[in-house]
């Protein structure tokens, strides 16, 4: 890792891009990033053998942005800047239930192990079995968000929220800018702010590899800004106690209304 690096960590299906999205419009003003300047590799992609994701990058000449779903004994050191982002467990969960009923041939080929009946089961029960057996069908969350919560005291790791930059992207983007030690002028904010809603970044997500993408059926091209709450009509009381109680258990109470609530809970 560079000291220059931007590690991006979240858990799966958090809509990555877009934040990797943001956070290139912010280096961007600076001038660390251009235009043409290729995005970073996901650190874990399969379909990419290692060798040449490291290939690609050690070319890069920019300041990069890494994308991860690793627990951060995997990849934390004193150096690169982190940035952890958190959600509420139940919208991933039904981002990845969508993600797995769109799914062609080839990407559950990526996945041997994965049980392809998981595309005639409905959220309650995609829901449950992620709960009981942690993570179910792809990896581990409770040990993922802890091992970052954990960390939380260090001077280079910045912990951010879905919820609080919904509520106020102003202020979180300067507070990530703080963090990156980004010398952003007072007359760049209103373009980058601009440059930063989540129609535009949306929009420049929307790459021609993942439009056309083999793995998923129509491609990403229904890639909207990831819902919040829609599993709020299929799961009920006693499914929020037993994720309340695993979180108070995992995290304490404190980390709880945090994975739920963001800073302001």
């Amino acid at each position: 890792m560079r000291p220059s690096d931007i590690i991006l960590a979240t858990y799966a299906k958090f809509g990555r891009l877009r934040l990797q999205t943001l956070l290139e419009r912010l280096l961007m003003a600076t001038g660390e990033r251009t235009e043409d300047d290729p995005p970073s590799p996901w650190l874990e992609l399969r379909h990419i053998k290692a060798h040449e994701r490291l290939r690609q990058l050690s070319i890069q000449k920019s300041r990069r942005i890494i994308r991860t779903h690793l627990c951060a004994g995997e990849i934390y050191s004193p150096g690169p800047k982190y940035i952890y982002v958190g959600r509420d467990p139940r919208d991933l969960v039904w981002n990845l239930f969508q993600h797995v009923h769109h799914a062609r041939p080839g990407w559950f080929a990526q996945f041997p192990k994965l049980d392809r009946n998981l595309i005639d089961v409905n959220f309650p029960a995609f829901w449950r079995a992620w709960m009981k057996k942690d993570g179910h069908p792809i990896w581990p969350y409770f040990s993922q968000v802890s091992s970052w919560w954990e960390r939380r005291g260090a001077q280079n790791l910045h912990l951010m929220h879905f919820l609080d930059f919904k509520k106020d992207m102003a202020g979180e983007l300067r507070r990530l800018a703080t963090f990156l030690e980004l010398d952003i002028s007072p007359a760049q904010w209103p373009a980058v702010l601009q440059a930063c809603q989540f129609e535009t970044i949306s929009e420049a997500a929307k790459t021609p590899m993942l439009m056309s993408d083999p793995f998923w059926t129509g491609g990403l091209s229904k890639d909207t800004p990831p819902p919040t709450n829609h599993w709020r009509a299929y799961l009920g009381p006693q499914d929020a106690q037993e994720l309340t109680a695993r979180l108070d258990e995992t995290l304490g109470k404190t980390g709880r209304r945090w994975v739920l609530g963001g800073r302001d809970v």
